[in-house]
């Protein structure tokens, strides 16, 4: 009887072949490296163009605006009597928001409860000539009681005056009744030094 035998090779995988440095490795390495080069030279190249491209945006930009500041000083200077000084002083106060509406959303956001929310918060001028601005806040309550509450809060809140709740309408429908309202606010403007 013939035994076959099986001969068993063992591997040693942690013995490596020693790294010699061959032409064809170079010029991998080299190939490697002259195509890393032109890359990132073509992605500065890139980042340049879209660089100098919003310079130029920038540019024109301020060119519209004092085109456009220009127009206002002329709109505003036959109102003060030829006063170039107080034209300028009249756009100042215009552009120069003596307030936060962050801050203002903030405050306004604290008052609401969990049965009110706003729907539509519209920024407007006040009538008298003065600079104040205001706001109109729409929304809808699932009870007159909250309403009731947020119109105090905001009256009684250092940020705003002139508190008025303009309109309320009771809304049934398929998920209960709803009350639509409707505020008008002034902001308060804030001399220098007060909080904000």
């Amino acid at each position: 009887m013939k035994s076959d035998v099986i001969k068993v090779e063992r591997i040693n995988f942690i013995e490596k072949e020693p790294f010699q440095l061959t032409y064809r490795k170079m010029l991998f390495i080299g190939g490697g490296l002259f195509v890393f080069i032109i890359l990132l030279s073509s992605l500065q190249w890139v980042r340049a163009g879209m660089i100098e491209k919003s310079v130029v945006q920038l540019n024109n930009e301020i060119v519209n605006l004092k085109a456009e500041r220009e127009k206002l000083v002329r709109q505003a200077a036959p109102n003060l009597a030829g006063n170039f000084a107080g034209a300028q002083t009249e756009l100042l106060k215009i552009f120069d928001t003596p307030f936060s509406w962050a801050g203002i959303l903030r405050d306004i956001t604290a008052q609401i409860s969990r049965s009110l929310w706003l729907i539509n918060v519209d920024s407007s001028d006040k009538d008298g000539g003065s600079l104040q601005k205001g706001l109109i806040l729409k929304g809808r309550a699932e009870e007159a009681s909250a309403i009731t509450s947020f119109v105090k809060a905001l009256a009684e809140s250092t940020r705003f005056e002139n508190v008025i709740l303009t309109s309320t309408k009771q809304t049934t429908g398929p998920n209960g009744t709803f009350y639509d309202f409707s505020v008008d606010l002034a902001i308060r403007s804030f001399q220098e030094g007060q909080p904000q």
